[in-house]
Formats: C-alpha cells, structure tokens, sequence
C-alpha cells in the first residue's frame, strides 16, 4: 500500500514489465503508443507517468486500462518499480527486481474477476414503451449476475462497488457492453427494436481504442447500429465535457445512438444537455416522480422537453410507477416511458 500512497501524492514515472504480453495483443501496444510511453523493446518495458496532471491519477488507472485490454489474468503477469529521473537503461537493476503490479494496487477478495473471466455476467431487460400507444418500443440493458458461491443474485449497485474497489471498472464496463450487445441481439424482439446500454466515460481513456472492440461486437449479430442507444450514466458527475463529446461522437460516427441520463437532478444537465445535444434525453426518476404534484418539478420537466423539440431530439420519462405519473408524463408528450408501471428488470424481453 505504501507504494500506491507515494503515487497519489506527487507525480512519479513508473516503470512497467510487460515481456511477451505486447506481441501477443497488438491493443496494449497500441495504447503504449496512444499514450506516449517510453518503450523499450528490448526490455520489453514501458514508462508511464502517473500523478497530477497526467492521464492517470494512480497505478490503479493503469491496471484497471490493462486488465480491460488483456483480462485480469493478463494484467496479473505485469511487473512494475517506481523509477528515478534517469534513463531507463541506467536503471535495469530496478527492472529486474521489479514486483507484481497487483503489489501496487488494493485488492479485494469477490467473485467478479472470476465473473469477468468467463463472461458470466446477464443481461436483464426492463421495457422502454411508446409514450402514445404504451406498446414496448425497447429495452435498457441492466447487468446482473448470480454468485458463484450460493446462487444468489448479484445486484448492478454491488457488481460496481466490487468493480470500484477492484480497480476493474474498465474491464467490467467494457464486457457489459459486449455481453448486452449479444443478449440484444439473441433476444428476437425485431429489427425496429432499441436497446439502451450503460457505459460509465470516466472508465474510456481514448475512444478510438477503448471501445474498438464494442463496436466489433455488433459486426454479424443482424443489429443495426442505429438500434443501439449507448447511455451515458453519473451526469451529474461528469467534469471534462470535451472527452465525453469525443466518445459520443465516436458512437456516433459508427451509426450509434446516444443518450443522458439523470436529466433533470440538477441545473448543470440542462447546460450539459445543451453541449452535447445527444440523440436521447432521459428525464431522471426523481423528477418524473414529483411532476405530477409540484409545478416547480412539472417545469423542470417542461424545460428539458422544450430543449430536446428545438434540437429535434426525444425525449424518455425514466421511473414511472403510477397511473397519475404516466397520465402527467403523456400530457406532457414525452416520447418514451420507463418504470416499474409498465414493467420491472426480467432476465427475458417484454413482447411488444
């Protein structure tokens, strides 16, 4: 741990021993590249920086990048030493002695590595109606799993806690989105379906190779891309809007959809909304919720669905869970519902 406290602290180079494990996935040498690290080929060694004003706050960072590029198994073989300001081939002694990276990042006993390994995680549909003729229009994608231990079933808030604590956000989001991709696909609902799917942008260093293989993923699967509705998920916490311009349009330029979540949570959405001008607005449950009792929320409501008209974008009701609420909400013409009125998460899509 005392490594990983030196890391947060100041900005320090870190010297990574990766061997055999570039040649064999030209993705991780691509990110060596993208990034700009030092490589020695010969040693089979990279330098990266890590610390304020870097990419990478901590070694976490790197680790979690790695084991979404080459898996958890993969990254586990990587050997890192903190390095002094001098060459690297005057430091070949601190290569050597170099120790596992994992020695350098907190871990955390729970089943997700192994979870993440053999792709074990579910995808669960909870149905996106017509906001008119309630008929089921799509379906947001939610992960689930059950543990390996006793069966029970693993909530998407305790999946990410364990994915946070483990330095495997990258990973997880990254396999979620292929493992929803193929559920999507297998599911029969049609060819005019959406499918609506999670993604967390602090998780996605550089579009163009972090989610190269999401876009794989739909090649021969029958989907259309303009079927697929990638969500952006922590509006609210999102600080560098310029990056997250650059995943969306990233979506975009394959045939992807996008979409806010939370709109509505707070005042900074609405500017967010209008920076990003994505495909799809989801008004957040909490207001949803309030608007058909508090004019103050009804006009929160109302201004979110006055900007989408003027872009010509949609406009999705999230957590609907009362008649009064669906009535207010199709008063109000949104485009789509969402909630647990018209049905809860289930392991099969809803028939339209």
């Amino acid at each position: 741990m005392q490594h990983s406290c030196a890391c947060q602290s100041s900005r320090r180079s870190i010297g990574l021993v990766f061997g055999r494990l570039v040649d064999e996935n030209p993705e991780l040498g691509n990110a060596i590249e993208r990034f700009g690290w030092e490589w020695d080929d010969e040693l089979g060694t990279a330098v990266a920086d890590v610390g304020p004003g870097t990419r990478f706050d901590g070694v976490s960072g790197i680790f979690d990048l790695v084991a979404g590029l080459v898996g958890e198994r993969g990254a586990r073989e990587i050997r890192a030493t903190w390095l002094e300001d001098t060459a690297l081939r005057e430091q070949t002694g601190r290569l050597l002695r170099a120790e596992p990276m994992t020695e350098f990042v907190p871990r955390q006993d729970s089943p997700l590595a192994g979870l993440l390994e053999a792709r074990a995680l579910e995808t669960w549909f909870q149905p996106v109606v017509d906001g008119r003729s309630e008929t089921v229009v799509g379906h947001e994608c939610l992960v689930r799993a059950h543990h390996p231990d006793d069966g029970r079933l693993i909530s998407p808030g305790e999946l990410i806690g364990w994915a946070r604590d483990e330095n495997l956000l990258f990973m997880f989001d990254r396999v979620c989105r292929e493992i929803h991709i193929a559920r999507a696909a297998a599911s029969g609902v049609g060819d005019d379906h959406l499918f609506l799917i999670n993604f967390l942008p602090s998780v996605i260093y550089e579009p163009e190779f972090c989610l190269r293989t999401t876009v794989g993923a739909i090649e021969g699967t029958g989907l259309r891309p303009e079927q697929i509705v990638f969500e952006v998920v922590e509006t609210e916490a999102i600080e560098d809007h310029d990056h997250l311009r650059d995943i969306l349009c990233y979506y975009r330029k394959h045939g992807f959809q996008a979409a806010l979540d939370d709109l509505g949570a707070g005042y900074s959405g609405l500017s967010l909304m209008a920076d990003l001008d994505p495909d799809l607005i989801k008004i957040d449950r909490g207001v949803v919720s309030r608007a058909d009792q508090s004019e103050g929320h009804a006009e929160v409501c109302r201004a979110i669905i006055g900007l989408a008209r003027s872009r010509g974008r949609r406009v999705l009701a999230e957590g609907v869970e009362t008649a009064s609420q669906r009535d207010f909400m199709r008063t109000l013409g949104v485009d789509m519902m969402q909630g647990y009125f018209f049905g809860r998460p289930a392991a099969e899509p809803a028939a339209g």
